[in-house]
């Protein structure tokens, strides 16, 4: 990324922190209204958004936020114009008034090329985390500041390659991001020398481990939950719908196993083209054996999202299979709003994080940017505050490995409960939801808690 973002973004980060710092009341008020900081666990959770104040934009397409949402410091403009000369540091009464050791967190995602879109977002979303995070703390408990180094990946492998070098270069001391399964190899390998982790948002599993934490939503955890719901609920055999590529693979390997472990039958397993050509093959196969059936203690699972998951379930009612025939079952990639207009999937459950988490974090994000962000920016959301609650935990003194494995585990203020396991994966708490023309609505919520 180019140097004038990066410190424009750090400036961002301390205006806010500035702003608040010279607003607090006197610190015997605050003491008694603010909890001293901790390790949070899943009964505890990252703080949500605050009530006050909104940061400014971080996008510079869009428009200027009101004067009464917030208004900086008039001297900072002069120290603004500076970063575009690379002249700008953090100004040093900052740290002093907060007695905060500065920790510098790198956020590598694509803000050029094709996939730019979902880096403003994850970007947008970061710099908004940053600023909820510090909106709850009191000056006493502002241990760490955190300084949020954006570095852009592209959308290539020697791209991220760039970023991570230049963010640790920087003093970055964990690393976020990067977004792409492809990428995610190299930039370990640049940051395993520095003994620097990372905490990527792909959800490819092969990548995990040896200081590569995934924080992506992983589509075997969701298939199982998915299973474990339905196989408890009088669903004795599941057929599926998958793509012909690894995706779709791995996703028959998980289904088989979990139909198995609870005494079902997973079959069959009609594997499509990628381009979907040639569907109406598939569909008419696999819709002779479903008939052939009897449709009590079925379920067919679908593992699309988009409009090729309208595709296949209005093929699929053409030749008389419906959700209002067979229980449709689905993952996280259902988690679309548009798909609760399509009246071939409603009824249709999958499972993913709680509604009513994404929806506030939603919400909020779309009153402070003006617009509507991707899903996976939810995730660099949680990723920071999750960050930057660690870094003020161990008081700037960086990120232990034993704060990161943590069996109680965290609460993401976007996305709920997840853990980091040893191998590097992530255990989220997951919803069962069910389509309905109104929205997707809680039929089995996800656990408050990993420990029964």
């Amino acid at each position: 990324m180019h140097d004038f973002s990066r410190f424009v973004y750090r400036f961002f980060a301390c205006a806010a922190l500035l702003a608040l710092t010279a607003c607090f009341m006197s610190p015997e008020e605050e003491e008694e209204q603010v909890p001293p900081p901790h390790v949070v666990s899943s009964t505890s959770p990252l703080p949500a958004a605050p009530a006050g104040p909104l940061p400014p934009t971080a996008s510079a397409t869009n428009p200027a936020p009101k004067p009464e949402e917030y208004a900086p410091p008039s001297h900072l403009g002069q120290e603004a114009a500076q970063a575009s000369e690379g002249k700008f540091a953090p100004p040093s009464h900052i740290g002093e008034a907060a007695k905060a050791v500065t920790v510098k967190v790198g956020l590598l995602i694509p803000i050029s090329g094709e996939s730019k879109g979902l880096g403003q977002s994850l970007l947008d979303a970061a710099v908004l985390a940053i600023y909820d995070k510090y909106a709850v703390l009191s000056p006493r408990e502002t241990t760490a500041k955190v300084e949020l180094l954006p570095e852009d990946t592209g959308d290539s492998i020697e791209g991220a390659e760039k970023a991570a070098q230049d963010a640790i270069q920087s003093g970055a001391t964990i690393l976020l991001g990067p977004v792409f399964g492809k990428q995610v190899t190299a930039v370990a390998s640049i940051a395993r020398v520095k003994h620097i982790p990372v905490i990527t948002f792909s959800n490819i599993t092969s990548v995990a481990g040896d200081g590569v934490y995934l924080f992506g939503f992983i589509p075997e955890q969701q298939v199982a939950r998915i299973v474990q719901y339905s196989m408890t609920h009088q669903i004795t055999n599941i057929a599926a719908m998958v793509p012909s590529n690894p995706y779709g693979a791995a996703i028959v390997k998980q289904l088989s196993s979990e139909v198995r472990k609870h005494g079902g039958r997973a079959y069959p397993i009609e594997y499509y083209p990628e381009d979907m050509h040639a569907l109406d093959v598939n569909v008419g196969r696999l819709a002779r054996f479903l008939q052939d059936e009897p449709s009590k203690g079925h379920a067919l699972f679908i593992a699309e999202g988009n409009q090729k998951l309208k595709t296949l379930t209005d093929a699929l009612a053409a030749n008389g299979i419906s959700s209002s025939k067979i229980q449709l079952l689905g993952t996280g990639l259902w988690d679309d709003q548009q798909i609760t207009h399509w009246p071939n999937v409603s009824g249709g459950l999958f499972a993913s994080s709680p509604p009513e988490k994404y929806r506030a974090f939603e919400q909020h994000f779309v009153a402070t940017y003006g617009y509507k962000p991707e899903r996976r920016a939810s995730l660099s959301y949680d990723a920071v505050a999750l960050a930057s609650t660690l870094a003020i935990s161990a008081k700037g003194e960086g990120f232990p490995i034993s704060m990161l494995v943590d069996s109680v585990g965290f609460s993401g203020p976007a996305n709920g409960i997840f853990r980091f396991h040893e191998d590097g994966t992530i255990e989220r708490g997951l919803s069962v939801l069910m389509v309905t023309p109104q929205g997707f609505r809680t039929i089995d919520p996800a656990p408050a808690s990993f420990i029964q």
